[in-house]
């Protein structure tokens, strides 16, 4: 291997999301034979094809000044005025926690944030330990109706941990960093710092529960608060330094959010690179697209047994619904274009014949921990459904 194919090498290995090492390991070897496709022309129609209909459930509009988080690059890009301005590498979700696809709306701006413990991670993480004595972990804190609570003089046998608030200070262990970003939704999800941040030197950083882990945050938000309020970095710095205890700055212009999942992205020059299909949804798109619905894995509901680890499982979500003008999903699939459209496949948690997308049934909102607000549910909830109980 001389320098110039090494070079080469390297390039393919940093646009496939891979250590650039320049070695042909066993991830690179996979790549490699996925780039070339089954024709052997350098193109893989099936992944072109599943990542355009993954295009085609996005909003109309993104917005002009936005912010976009990929999974499968595990990067974020910040966009103002049309005009791409910021890129920086992100942790995201793990397989039995991944990050879910949706968009809203980013609000506030958090600097030394607390950090609350969601019901999820107090039963299966916290729960047992304390069930065992040993207490709550270090830095944590517990109150019951606004009242300290000592976890040693509680019987975690009958109490129920949901009815009491676990918290972390803000500080330099704190799980959240120095701050986080709000765009309040259903799901639970937002962006933050981490205090762990050599975890951003892997390639592969499928290690949260959920939430979008930054790497240089106070940059993110130098940006932010410049685009909204004109601020210098140095004015945001002092912000972030010489203000109060989770210091809420609300922006005065809501930014989009776009939390999306494509393994094919062309940049600014055109150039078409690729990334892994982290959780499997390209799999599945693909699958859908090609009829094989039997073939979509489905998921069995999670038996969450207090006291026990949650069970780990696969999880899977589909990207945003389409939009058409007059609100209708035609026939769910079935081939019938509507407004010069087909639509979604129904196998991928669309309902079919003669139901309408937006007008179906959902299930109960999950409140958002972040602000205590919630906008209601998602396609991904729906898909989530599909998977559990089939099509």
């Amino acid at each position: 291997m001389d320098p110039a194919l090494a070079s080469a090498l390297r390039t393919f290995q940093r646009s496939a999301g891979l250590k650039a090492d320049a070695t042909i390991g066993e991830q690179t070897r996979r790549a490699l034979n996925d780039a070339i496709g089954s024709n052997g022309l350098g193109s893989n129609v099936p992944q072109l094809l599943a990542n355009m209909e993954a295009w085609r459930w996005m909003p109309d509009g993104l917005g002009d000044t936005r912010v976009e988080v990929n999974i499968p690059e595990q990067q974020f890009r910040f966009y103002r005025n049309g005009a791409l301005v910021h890129t920086e590498r992100v942790i995201v979700g793990k397989m039995e926690t991944a990050t879910p696809l949706f968009s809203d709306e980013m609000e506030t701006v958090v600097f030394q944030p607390t950090w609350g413990a969601p019901n999820s991670i107090k039963v299966a993480e916290l729960l047992p330990d304390l069930q065992a004595g040993n207490g709550l972990r270090a830095g944590l804190k517990m109150t019951l109706n606004g009242r300290s609570v000592d976890p040693l003089r509680v019987d975690w046998r009958r109490a129920d941990i949901k009815n009491y608030m676990v918290f972390q200070p803000s500080g330099d262990d704190n799980a959240l960093g120095d701050v986080k970003f709000l765009f309040p939704n259903a799901h639970a999800v937002y962006m933050h710092d981490t205090p762990n941040r050599r975890l951003f030197k892997n390639a592969q950083r499928l290690y949260s529960h959920g939430c979008v882990r930054v790497r240089n945050p106070m940059r993110f938000a130098e940006l932010l608060l410049e685009t909204d309020r004109g601020l210098t970095p140095k004015e945001v710095r002092k912000i972030a330094n010489d203000g109060p205890e989770d210091n809420k700055v609300k922006l005065t212009a809501k930014i989009p959010v776009h939390i999306t999942y494509f393994t094919a992205i062309a940049d600014q020059a055109l150039n078409v690179a690729t990334a892994p299909d982290l959780y499997g949804h390209e799999k599945r798109i693909t699958l859908a697209l090609q009829g094989q619905f039997d073939k979509i894995k489905k998921l069995d509901p999670p038996v969450i047994v207090p006291g026990k680890p949650a069970p780990r499982r696969e999880i899977a979500r589909a990207p945003r619904q389409p939009r058409y003008a007059d609100g209708i999903a035609g026939d769910g699939g079935q081939g019938v274009r509507v407004n010069g459209r087909y639509p979604p496949p129904a196998a991928l948690g669309y309902y079919r014949a003669q139901q309408q997308w937006g007008f179906f049934a959902q299930p109960s909102p999950s409140p958002e921990r972040s602000s205590g607000r919630s906008r209601g549910t998602s396609p991904n909830d729906t898909f989530m459904r599909s998977l559990m109980n089939g099509p």
